[in-house]
């Protein structure tokens, strides 16, 4: 599947025990989600249109050719034992058919099952195989429920590509654009216009291959406008050319 060009934000923080990791960080990429009318998904077009959709990949930077072991994002089942967790605002959206990793069914009747939110090590549908340590928590209301976690890993070969990339992660998130806004919309750790930080801020742990842990900060998905709340969202809606209800 096709993703836009555009990184909408780079995020750099590393935290690591020995010498310089070769994972140095991580940052997003915004997907382009009309590709395959998911608005008209057999299962999930209702779903998908209530809200307002934006899709974003989570990608490593680091050496090309560095083999990663495993992510840890929290444990779902006891999140007060470790910092490592995704943060939002928005709905997370989970295809009623998808699961928590990527689907090889990404083809009408089921357009949007494309963006269901899932982790990855950088494979395709079938490659790598991914393992979890436990059952992964990738839903949030965005209200009550503002938390993704999950720890995944693989035996299999999984390194950062010829450009030091390897994606880890695909999230959707909606918003409702006709109820008020009071903030700014977050995917990762919160960010205001001034570019101040939040204090729920979003961390991962990337395993390699060797053993080394390095943990990085993710920094805020959704683009920074001066006017907050909802108008940052009608930036990414312009960005992505996201429609509701289009046929």
């Amino acid at each position: 599947m096709n993703s836009k060009p555009c990184i909408t934000l780079l995020a750099a923080a590393l935290v690591a025990a020995s010498a310089p990791a070769a994972v140095t960080g991580v940052y997003w990429n915004q997907v382009d989600n009309n590709i395959g009318n998911p608005q008209n998904d057999a299962f999930a077009g209702a779903q998908w249109s209530a809200l307002t959709q934006a899709t974003f990949d989570l990608f490593l930077m680091g050496d090309p050719g560095e083999r990663i072991r495993g992510i840890n994002m929290g444990d779902p089942g006891d999140p007060a034992s470790s910092p490592f967790v995704i943060r939002t605002d928005g709905m997370v959206f989970n295809h009623p058919l998808g699961s928590d990793v990527r689907s090889a069914i990404e083809f009408p009747p089921f357009g949007a099952l494309a963006y269901d939110t899932y982790v990855d090590l950088g494979g395709g549908v079938a490659t790598p195989v991914i393992s979890f340590v436990e059952p992964a928590d990738l839903t949030a209301n965005g209200t009550t429920d503002q938390e993704i976690r999950g720890r995944w890993f693989t035996d299999d070969e999984a390194v950062l590509d010829d450009n030091g990339l390897m994606r880890i992660l695909r999230v959707t998130v909606g918003y409702d654009l006709t109820l008020p806004f009071t903030q700014h919309p977050f995917l990762g750790t919160p960010q205001d216009c001034s570019g101040t930080m939040g204090e729920m801020e979003s961390w991962i742990q990337v395993e390699l291959w060797g053993g080394d842990l390095v943990s990085l900060q993710v920094f805020d998905a959704l683009p920074c406008v001066p006017s907050p709340g909802a108008a940052a969202l009608l930036g990414v809606a312009g960005v992505a050319g996201l429609r509701r209800g289009r046929n």
